[in-house]
């Protein structure tokens, strides 16, 4: 019997020091470390390296690099499990402060997810989070909804992408750099619509992601982002997704590097021209300068963004259609137009030219180009410094 009492107070004594030990802030998430290691998976670390699916891109770092260690671990938690298929899963390691402050962790974290991963197009932008307490401690579970019901959909899916990506890729097969870009930029400009809507809310998720692209043929603006980058990044072109406004609505469009400067390309805006063939595509935002794309448009943490400086390979720069204040007008605009393979239109780029359209006028007008003017009347469209000149239909 007195044994017996002996062990009961020595279990007590325990009792009584694990229940202290437990109300010590580094003792209680010291066990409970231990203790999630017990029950969860370990993760695989995130690099470059690191493969969601078969489409994966190799610079897939540039936002992941750009968030906190904490947000690190959250990114990686969410790329293990998208991985792995998983739509729960608890972020290992976080530390909990407050709700607000796990939001905009979590928030940050997703958003640059997506931003690196053009190749996770079945994951809803939509999720859940919720704080759960244990005895020893609190942790984060994340829920994500996907756009597949099942894992074997998901690979017939991934399969069917990889084959257009390929039919692409076949249009700039011996093609590099700027010449490459340029083809890839027109092909998915001529083959794929832009999905028009009111609200922003009708649209369909496959349309904000390279399925609309690639299989449905239709896509909203980070949909034409995505897929440019996937596709770039196949030819080695280093590229970012970037995130901001155009005409104070969400909009996206990429950074791509050639010969090591930076440059802008928005291909949505590209897309863009009223009242004409929707397979036209022009060049107003291919490979243009930071500088000049805030004329129109604003960057989501541009802090962090490279700076777009280059001017070598702009569309116009390169394709020695532009005109300057030290040009002779008429003969630079004659040159272009005996020069012009578009059947629909003329597109060049003035510096400091004043009164471009009366120019186009009476140039076209005393030398008979019938196929632009009629009735000392012409059809065009200035975006920013770019003059877009439209042939009689």
């Amino acid at each position: 019997m007195k044994k017996v009492v002996v062990f009961i107070f020595v279990i007590a004594i325990i009792i009584i020091i694990c229940f202290v030990l437990l109300k010590i802030p580094a003792v209680s998430k010291s066990i409970s470390r231990l203790t999630g290691q017990a029950f969860y998976e370990e993760l695989t670390p995130y690099d470059n390296n690191f493969e969601i699916n078969k489409l994966k891109i190799s610079n897939q770092s540039f936002y992941y690099s750009n968030l906190s260690d904490i947000q690190k671990n959250i990114y990686t938690c969410v790329a293990n499990g998208v991985k792995n298929y998983e739509s729960n899963f608890v972020l290992q390691n976080y530390e909990v402060i407050d709700s607000d402050t796990t939001m905009k962790d979590v928030e940050k974290s997703m958003q640059a997810f997506f931003a690196d991963h053009p190749e996770v197009f079945y994951v809803n932008n939509e999720y859940t989070i919720s704080t759960k307490k244990t005895l020893f401690d609190s942790y984060v579970e994340l829920n994500i909804t996907y756009t597949v019901k099942s894992k074997q959909e998901l690979d017939a899916k991934i399969n069917e992408i990889d084959t257009k990506i390929n039919e692409y890729l076949n249009d700039a097969e011996g093609k590099n750099g700027f010449n490459a870009e340029l083809v890839l930029h027109d092909k998915i400009g001529q083959k794929v619509e832009y999905y028009n809507y009111e609200k922003i809310e009708d649209v369909p998720q496959e349309c904000h992601s390279i399925y609309g692209v690639f299989i449905d043929g239709k896509a909203v603006c980070d949909g034409f982002s995505k897929a440019l980058q996937i596709l770039l990044d196949r030819k080695g072109i280093e590229n970012i997704l970037v995130l901001g406004t155009l005409e104070n609505e969400s909009h996206a469009w990429n950074l791509v590097k050639l010969d090591d400067e930076w440059y802008n390309v928005d291909l949505t805006s590209d897309k863009a021209i009223k009242d004409v063939d929707s397979n036209i595509i022009l060049h107003t935002y291919f490979n243009a300068t930071t500088s000049k794309m805030k004329t129109t448009h604003s960057y989501e943490n541009e802090e962090i963004m490279p700076q777009a400086t280059g001017e070598k390979y702009n569309y116009y720069n390169q394709t020695n259609k532009v005109i300057k204040s030290s040009t002779n007008f008429n003969t630079k605009f004659k040159l272009m137009l005996d020069n012009n393979e578009n059947e629909y239109l003329l597109e060049f780029s003035s510096e400091g030219v004043s009164d471009v359209p009366s120019k186009m006028v009476d140039f076209l007008s005393a030398n008979k180009y019938k196929d632009y003017i009629s009735n000392n009347k012409i059809t065009y469209y200035t975006i920013a410094d770019v003059y877009v000149l439209m042939k009689n239909k």
